[in-house]
């Protein structure tokens, strides 16, 4: 199914196991302007249920990439001149970050250890 969804441009989204139903509205404050002055007004946005699973999602994976790209950093401490040096070392990030992340998810806020550390 495609769906598409208008907040302040459009989102198209194509998925396979999402409804078009509407799902939880967000909030969005946007600019409003008055009289006198502008001012931020709350401004409720209702959302598809496969927009909301997608976002949900997305935040996610752009986690995971900040963690590996900008904490791990494998591709700037090792050079990558060769595109098979970037995807190994691309897979072997994704792969340390999951694994700090399981290890973390495991023992819980208290036995967290930072990722440099692990």
């Amino acid at each position: 199914m495609a769906a598409m969804c208008v907040d302040r441009d459009h989102r198209y989204f194509i998925s396979t196991t999402s409804t078009c139903l509407y799902g939880k509205p967000i909030e969005r404050l946007r600019w409003r302007t008055g009289a006198e002055e502008s001012e931020r007004v709350p401004l409720t946005v209702r959302q598809p249920q496969v927009a909301e699973a997608d976002y949900k999602s997305c935040a996610q994976i752009d986690r995971q990439n900040r963690w590996r790209q900008d904490d791990l950093r494998l591709e700037h401490k090792y050079g990558n001149h060769h595109w098979s040096t970037r995807v190994n070392i691309s897979i072997l990030g994704m792969c340390v970050v999951d694994s700090w992340m399981l290890h973390c998810e495991a023992r819980g806020p208290v036995g967290c250890e930072t990722q440099a550390h692990f």
